[in-house]
Protein backbone atom coordinates (compact mmCIF):
# COMPACT_ATOMS: atom_id res chain seq x y z
CA UNK A 1 0.00 0.00 0.00
CA UNK A 2 1.31 3.72 -1.09
CA UNK A 3 2.34 5.58 1.71
CA UNK A 4 0.81 9.16 2.73
CA UNK A 5 2.66 11.61 0.94
CA UNK A 6 4.71 14.06 3.08
CA UNK A 7 3.33 17.90 2.79
CA UNK A 8 5.15 19.79 4.77
CA UNK A 9 6.49 21.75 2.44
CA UNK A 10 3.04 22.86 1.33
CA UNK A 11 2.22 26.52 2.60
CA UNK A 12 -1.37 28.25 1.13
CA UNK A 13 1.01 31.60 1.28
CA UNK A 14 2.61 30.44 -1.72
CA UNK A 15 -0.02 30.92 -3.98
CA UNK A 16 -1.10 34.29 -2.59
CA UNK A 17 0.15 35.73 -6.00
CA UNK A 18 -2.06 33.88 -7.93
CA UNK A 19 -4.72 36.38 -6.68
CA UNK A 20 -3.42 39.29 -8.58
CA UNK A 21 -1.16 37.82 -10.98
CA UNK A 22 -1.87 38.47 -14.84
CA UNK A 23 -3.42 36.92 -17.88
CA UNK A 24 0.26 36.20 -19.04
CA UNK A 25 1.20 34.81 -15.97
CA UNK A 26 -1.60 32.18 -15.68
CA UNK A 27 -0.98 31.15 -19.32
CA UNK A 28 2.68 30.28 -18.55
CA UNK A 29 1.79 28.51 -14.87
CA UNK A 30 -0.67 26.51 -17.07
CA UNK A 31 1.95 26.07 -19.75
CA UNK A 32 4.03 24.12 -17.29
CA UNK A 33 2.08 21.83 -15.16
CA UNK A 34 0.45 20.63 -18.39
CA UNK A 35 3.64 20.08 -19.74
CA UNK A 36 4.23 17.62 -16.12
CA UNK A 37 1.30 16.30 -16.08
CA UNK A 38 1.71 15.01 -19.45
CA UNK A 39 5.35 14.08 -18.26
CA UNK A 40 3.55 11.99 -15.58
CA UNK A 41 1.01 10.46 -17.70
CA UNK A 42 3.90 9.01 -19.89
CA UNK A 43 6.15 7.94 -17.19
CA UNK A 44 8.34 4.79 -18.02
CA UNK A 45 8.42 1.56 -15.71
CA UNK A 46 12.39 1.25 -14.95
CA UNK A 47 13.51 5.27 -16.86
CA UNK A 48 15.64 6.50 -14.70
CA UNK A 49 16.12 9.75 -16.78
CA UNK A 50 13.00 10.26 -16.82
CA UNK A 51 11.71 9.81 -12.70
CA UNK A 52 14.83 12.10 -12.45
CA UNK A 53 12.92 14.52 -14.93
CA UNK A 54 9.79 14.11 -12.78
CA UNK A 55 11.24 14.44 -9.70
CA UNK A 56 12.55 18.14 -10.15
CA UNK A 57 9.34 19.20 -11.58
CA UNK A 58 7.78 18.19 -8.22
CA UNK A 59 10.43 19.95 -6.39
CA UNK A 60 9.74 23.17 -8.73
CA UNK A 61 6.04 22.90 -7.87
CA UNK A 62 6.05 22.93 -4.25
CA UNK A 63 7.01 26.49 -4.05
CA UNK A 64 3.56 27.22 -5.42
CA UNK A 65 4.49 29.52 -7.98
CA UNK A 66 6.77 28.01 -10.92
CA UNK A 67 9.73 30.03 -11.51
CA UNK A 68 10.37 31.62 -14.92
CA UNK A 69 12.79 29.26 -16.73
CA UNK A 70 14.21 29.44 -20.05
CA UNK A 71 13.00 26.36 -21.34
CA UNK A 72 9.50 27.12 -21.12
CA UNK A 73 7.98 29.35 -23.42
CA UNK A 74 6.49 32.38 -22.17
CA UNK A 75 5.25 34.51 -25.21
CA UNK A 76 2.99 32.01 -26.71
CA UNK A 77 0.18 34.95 -27.23
CA UNK A 78 2.94 37.50 -28.87
CA UNK A 79 3.73 34.63 -31.47
CA UNK A 80 0.16 34.26 -32.31
CA UNK A 81 0.30 38.06 -32.07
CA UNK A 82 2.67 38.67 -34.32
CA UNK A 83 1.38 35.64 -36.30
CA UNK A 84 -1.41 37.87 -37.32
CA UNK A 85 -0.24 40.96 -37.81
CA UNK A 86 2.55 39.79 -39.87
CA UNK A 87 0.56 37.74 -41.83
CA UNK A 88 -2.35 38.95 -44.88
CA UNK A 89 -4.81 41.41 -43.78
CA UNK A 90 -7.54 38.37 -43.39
CA UNK A 91 -5.37 36.69 -40.55
CA UNK A 92 -6.82 36.56 -37.36
CA UNK A 93 -6.17 35.38 -33.97
CA UNK A 94 -8.27 32.06 -34.68
CA UNK A 95 -8.81 32.01 -38.24
CA UNK A 96 -6.07 31.82 -40.99
CA UNK A 97 -5.26 29.97 -44.28
CA UNK A 98 -3.61 26.91 -44.26
CA UNK A 99 -0.33 27.45 -45.29
CA UNK A 100 2.17 25.52 -46.85
CA UNK A 101 4.37 24.76 -44.21
CA UNK A 102 1.15 23.51 -42.38
CA UNK A 103 0.35 21.17 -45.09
CA UNK A 104 4.22 19.77 -44.91
CA UNK A 105 4.39 19.22 -41.24
CA UNK A 106 1.22 17.18 -41.20
CA UNK A 107 2.55 15.39 -44.95
CA UNK A 108 5.51 14.70 -42.72
CA UNK A 109 3.62 12.98 -39.83
CA UNK A 110 4.97 9.19 -40.16
CA UNK A 111 2.50 8.60 -37.16
CA UNK A 112 -0.04 8.52 -39.91
CA UNK A 113 1.68 6.41 -42.36
CA UNK A 114 -1.39 4.07 -42.48
CA UNK A 115 -3.25 6.99 -43.81
CA UNK A 116 -0.83 7.60 -46.74
CA UNK A 117 -1.04 4.27 -47.81
CA UNK A 118 -4.99 3.89 -47.60
CA UNK A 119 -5.11 7.20 -49.75
CA UNK A 120 -2.50 5.49 -52.30
CA UNK A 121 -4.26 2.42 -52.80
CA UNK A 122 -8.01 3.91 -53.00
CA UNK A 123 -6.88 5.99 -55.69
CA UNK A 124 -7.42 3.52 -58.11
CA UNK A 125 -11.03 3.21 -57.06
CA UNK A 126 -11.47 -0.24 -57.02
CA UNK A 127 -14.45 -0.19 -55.09
CA UNK A 128 -15.15 -3.73 -55.90
CA UNK A 129 -12.17 -4.93 -53.62
CA UNK A 130 -13.58 -5.28 -49.76
CA UNK A 131 -10.01 -3.84 -48.78
CA UNK A 132 -10.11 -0.71 -50.93
CA UNK A 133 -13.66 -0.14 -49.94
CA UNK A 134 -11.70 -0.21 -46.21
CA UNK A 135 -9.22 1.62 -47.57
CA UNK A 136 -11.05 4.66 -49.39
CA UNK A 137 -13.06 5.10 -45.71
CA UNK A 138 -9.62 5.75 -43.91
CA UNK A 139 -9.07 7.97 -46.77
CA UNK A 140 -12.07 9.97 -47.12
CA UNK A 141 -12.17 10.07 -42.91
CA UNK A 142 -11.34 14.02 -42.09
CA UNK A 143 -7.51 14.19 -41.39
CA UNK A 144 -7.87 15.92 -38.24
CA UNK A 145 -9.68 13.09 -36.85
CA UNK A 146 -6.05 10.92 -38.01
CA UNK A 147 -4.51 13.20 -36.73
CA UNK A 148 -6.25 13.11 -33.53
CA UNK A 149 -6.09 9.58 -32.88
CA UNK A 150 -3.30 8.22 -34.03
CA UNK A 151 -0.54 11.39 -33.87
CA UNK A 152 2.06 11.77 -31.24
CA UNK A 153 2.87 15.29 -32.11
CA UNK A 154 1.87 18.08 -29.20
CA UNK A 155 -0.24 19.48 -32.04
CA UNK A 156 -1.70 23.22 -31.48
CA UNK A 157 -6.38 22.24 -31.40
CA UNK A 158 -6.69 23.24 -34.84
CA UNK A 159 -9.10 21.89 -36.96
CA UNK A 160 -8.83 22.08 -41.01
CA UNK A 161 -11.51 23.15 -42.75
CA UNK A 162 -12.61 23.76 -47.06
CA UNK A 163 -14.12 26.85 -47.80
CA UNK A 164 -16.21 26.79 -51.55
CA UNK A 165 -16.06 29.83 -52.74
CA UNK A 166 -18.41 30.10 -55.45
CA UNK A 167 -21.18 30.08 -52.59
CA UNK A 168 -22.26 33.73 -51.11
CA UNK A 169 -21.27 34.47 -47.89
CA UNK A 170 -24.26 34.22 -46.21
CA UNK A 171 -23.84 30.59 -47.19
CA UNK A 172 -20.65 30.03 -46.10
CA UNK A 173 -21.19 31.44 -42.66
CA UNK A 174 -24.20 29.87 -42.21
CA UNK A 175 -21.82 26.79 -43.41
CA UNK A 176 -19.31 27.97 -40.89
CA UNK A 177 -21.86 27.49 -37.70
CA UNK A 178 -23.14 24.59 -38.92
CA UNK A 179 -20.01 23.08 -39.30
CA UNK A 180 -18.11 24.50 -35.83
CA UNK A 181 -21.08 23.11 -34.02
CA UNK A 182 -21.64 19.91 -35.20
CA UNK A 183 -17.82 19.43 -35.60
CA UNK A 184 -17.04 19.96 -31.39
CA UNK A 185 -19.49 17.30 -30.80
CA UNK A 186 -18.05 14.98 -33.30
CA UNK A 187 -14.31 15.47 -31.34
CA UNK A 188 -16.29 15.90 -27.68
CA UNK A 189 -14.50 19.27 -27.58
CA UNK A 190 -14.92 21.72 -24.91
CA UNK A 191 -16.84 24.96 -26.54
CA UNK A 192 -15.44 27.56 -24.80
CA UNK A 193 -18.73 30.29 -24.36
CA UNK A 194 -17.12 33.11 -23.49
CA UNK A 195 -13.50 35.25 -22.57
CA UNK A 196 -12.10 34.64 -19.30
CA UNK A 197 -12.28 37.29 -17.08
CA UNK A 198 -11.13 38.46 -13.40
CA UNK A 199 -13.68 36.75 -12.42
CA UNK A 200 -12.91 33.27 -13.51
CA UNK A 201 -9.22 33.61 -12.26
CA UNK A 202 -10.61 34.56 -8.50
CA UNK A 203 -12.76 31.56 -8.88
CA UNK A 204 -9.66 29.58 -9.04
CA UNK A 205 -8.24 30.91 -6.42
CA UNK A 206 -10.97 30.60 -4.31
CA UNK A 207 -11.59 26.65 -5.06
CA UNK A 208 -7.97 26.47 -4.71
CA UNK A 209 -7.80 24.43 -8.12
CA UNK A 210 -3.90 25.28 -8.57
CA UNK A 211 -3.04 23.40 -5.06
CA UNK A 212 -5.55 20.79 -5.67
CA UNK A 213 -3.83 19.87 -9.23
CA UNK A 214 0.00 20.34 -7.19
CA UNK A 215 -0.90 18.50 -4.27
CA UNK A 216 -2.41 15.44 -6.64
CA UNK A 217 0.80 15.28 -9.45
CA UNK A 218 3.47 15.28 -6.79
CA UNK A 219 1.41 12.41 -4.98
CA UNK A 220 1.50 10.56 -8.31
CA UNK A 221 5.40 11.19 -9.17
CA UNK A 222 5.96 10.42 -5.47
CA UNK A 223 4.22 7.44 -5.66
CA UNK A 224 2.36 8.19 -2.73
CA UNK A 225 -1.40 8.76 -1.65
CA UNK A 226 -3.43 11.72 -0.31
CA UNK A 227 -6.97 12.03 0.84
CA UNK A 228 -9.90 13.73 -0.24
CA UNK A 229 -10.23 14.81 3.39
CA UNK A 230 -6.36 16.03 4.27
CA UNK A 231 -6.77 17.56 0.86
CA UNK A 232 -9.57 19.34 1.79
CA UNK A 233 -8.29 20.49 5.22
CA UNK A 234 -4.82 21.56 3.34
CA UNK A 235 -6.89 24.15 0.41
CA UNK A 236 -9.07 25.13 3.38
CA UNK A 237 -8.37 25.05 6.35
CA UNK A 238 -9.94 28.23 8.00
CA UNK A 239 -13.65 26.66 6.52
CA UNK A 240 -15.79 25.46 9.62
CA UNK A 241 -19.66 26.44 7.85
CA UNK A 242 -19.22 24.69 5.12
CA UNK A 243 -18.77 20.71 3.70
CA UNK A 244 -15.22 21.72 2.64
CA UNK A 245 -14.75 17.78 1.46
CA UNK A 246 -18.19 18.12 -0.56
CA UNK A 247 -16.34 21.50 -2.03
CA UNK A 248 -13.09 19.79 -3.45
CA UNK A 249 -15.39 16.42 -5.00
CA UNK A 250 -17.88 19.05 -6.50
CA UNK A 251 -16.19 22.15 -7.31
CA UNK A 252 -12.51 22.12 -6.85
CA UNK A 253 -11.42 18.23 -7.94
CA UNK A 254 -13.34 18.75 -11.43
CA UNK A 255 -12.91 22.22 -12.20
CA UNK A 256 -9.14 21.74 -11.77
CA UNK A 257 -8.90 18.51 -14.32
CA UNK A 258 -11.35 20.09 -16.59
CA UNK A 259 -8.58 22.88 -17.05
CA UNK A 260 -5.94 20.37 -17.47
CA UNK A 261 -7.82 18.24 -19.39
CA UNK A 262 -8.93 21.23 -21.91
CA UNK A 263 -5.25 22.63 -21.89
CA UNK A 264 -6.75 25.81 -20.86
CA UNK A 265 -3.47 27.78 -21.48
CA UNK A 266 -4.35 27.59 -25.63
CA UNK A 267 -7.17 29.05 -24.99
CA UNK A 268 -6.10 32.00 -22.71
CA UNK A 269 -3.18 32.72 -25.54
CA UNK A 270 -5.71 32.43 -28.01
CA UNK A 271 -7.76 35.05 -25.99
CA UNK A 272 -5.00 37.65 -24.83
CA UNK A 273 -3.58 37.40 -28.82
CA UNK A 274 -7.43 38.73 -29.88
CA UNK A 275 -7.34 41.49 -27.48
CA UNK A 276 -3.93 42.37 -28.24
CA UNK A 277 -4.37 42.15 -31.99
CA UNK A 278 -7.69 43.91 -31.91
CA UNK A 279 -6.52 46.36 -29.77
CA UNK A 280 -3.43 47.45 -31.96
CA UNK A 281 -5.89 47.43 -35.00
CA UNK A 282 -8.47 49.57 -33.50
CA UNK A 283 -6.09 52.66 -32.15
Amino acid sequence: MAKELDTSWFDLKNYEAFKTMSIEGWIYQFIVRDHYHRLERNRLVGDDEHDRCLSWAASTLKPGVIADSPNYPHDTHNRRVEGVLEGPPFSTASVNSLTSFDLWWMAKNDDLSHVWEACEHAWDFNFKDELNRDLSEIADTPHDFHIKQHSNFDIEPYAHVVINLSATNEQIQNDLIHWLTHYRQAVNDQNQKKLFTQVDFDYWVEYGVIQYLDLMLIAKIEGKKITQNKLARMIFPNEYDVDIVERVRKVTKPTAEWLIKSEIYRALSTQLAYEKVTGMKNA
